[in-house]
């Protein structure tokens, strides 16, 4: 039998062997009937339960999307639900790792997917920060841990939901481009070929705006996403050398399946 190891980050960073995978886990030797290995078939119960939710939903629900959340998925799970990345420790490094495990798992076509927070107020705050834009996005407490609330991360929040009608992609600039701080509109120095080092105190969290755009935004985060796009929106422009300008808006109702308006 392979002995397969689980592994975590200890708390100086390193990884390091907390047990075998057949411990307290799975029997890995263990084969289903037909011959198929436990190891290779161990998630699709999650993704046929996942599966057969979503349809039920949508018997429940007709026209309606159904937003689902779970933790054990398959390759294909990303057509039918949403995945976080579950408990991990609420260290510096596990923020950092939780970055590579969003990242892999778009690869992995699945787009809805993002951590839990729960730590002190200082990491905190700084994990309401990042993930404030990542697509999946949430507090996570229990009994006996740090008491804590999102509000010290509210400018970020808010930051998160003015910027609710461009999740739907990523632009990244080529060639001479001037990037603006999100907040004050002031030109980025970012011509160097190296990398640049940004401020970023406790509030605030980097976000760049490129030049020749105009953003459709909310105007004023509310209680919910729903609350919000009912409220008004703002345009906001950010001019390139020549002086112009342009931006589109894809608008969605987040309901239905058909309901898709595109401006």
């Amino acid at each position: 039998m392979t002995v397969i190891e689980k592994r975590g980050v200890g708390a100086d960073g390193e990884n390091a062997a907390i047990g075998s995978l057949n411990r307290n886990t799975l029997a890995t030797n263990a084969i289903h009937y037909g011959g198929y290995a436990k190891l290779d078939v161990y998630n699709m119960l999650g993704l046929l339960e996942e599966k057969t939710t979503n349809l039920v939903v949508q018997s429940v629900l007709p026209g309606k999307r159904p937003f689902l959340i779970s933790r054990s998925t398959f390759p294909s799970a990303g057509k039918w639900t949403g995945h976080w990345l579950g408990d991990n420790y609420s260290r510096w490094q596990y923020m950092y790792l939780n970055i590579q495990g969003v990242l892999q798992f778009r690869i992995r076509q699945i787009p809805m997917v993002g951590a839990d927070v729960d730590t002190d107020e200082e990491l905190c705050n700084r994990w309401m920060q990042l993930f404030a834009f990542m697509p999946f996005y949430r507090n996570h407490n229990t009994y006996g841990a740090f008491p804590q609330g999102p509000y010290p991360s509210c400018i970020a929040i808010a930051a998160r939901y003015a910027l609710l009608p461009y999740w739907v992609g990523i632009f990244l600039g080529r060639g001479s481009v001037i990037w603006r701080e999100w907040y004050t509109h002031a030109v980025v120095n970012a011509m160097s070929r190296g990398n640049i080092t940004l401020d970023a105190p406790i509030s605030h969290i980097n976000v760049h705006t490129r030049d020749n755009s105009a953003l459709l935004l909310h105007q004023e985060p509310g209680y919910t996403i729903y609350e919000t796009r009912e409220g008004p929106y703002v345009l906001l422009v950010s001019l390139n050398v020549a002086g112009t300008a342009f931006g589109t808006a894809y608008m969605d109702n987040d309901t239905s399946f058909q309901g898709m308006l595109k401006n």
